[in-house]
């Protein structure tokens, strides 16, 4: 199972991040790794099934063949390993649609805000006279 989860509402994105991470056995930043650090992570190394939690972040922030890794191991997963991606910014739609067949968790600022913070520019306010 592949759960991503991201948008610009952190504290939305963390609260889900959180309930659903709790006990994870393998930690990938995939900013920061390499290849080999992420066929490692997919390996199991337990003679017994066992359940296995893969935790994935900044994703959006990857080298192109670090993402066709992570696609490529998502693919190949056992029943038994859960693979939870996470993002505190949104992931592009062109990594999203790689990985068929996940749950994804977007978690979105209401246009709201920002519609009134478009409208806070200088001059912009009433004219006294």
């Amino acid at each position: 199972m592949i759960i991503i989860i991201h948008g610009d509402d952190i504290s939305q994105s963390a609260s889900k991040f959180d309930s659903i991470s709790k006990d994870w056995t393998v930690r990938i930043d995939a900013k920061k790794t390499s290849i080999d650090e992420i066929e490692r992570g997919f390996q199991t190394d337990s003679l017994f099934d066992e359940k296995r939690t893969i935790i994935i972040e900044n994703i959006e922030s990857a080298k192109k063949d670090i993402v066709e890794s992570l696609v490529k191991n998502s693919i190949q997963l056992s029943e038994l390993t859960t693979v939870i991606m996470y993002s505190a910014t949104t992931i592009h739609a062109r990594i999203l649609k790689k990985f068929t067949n996940s749950q994804i968790y977007d978690y979105k600022l209401p246009k709201l805000y920002f519609n009134f913070l478009d409208g806070l520019t200088p001059g912009n306010g009433k004219q006294r006279g």
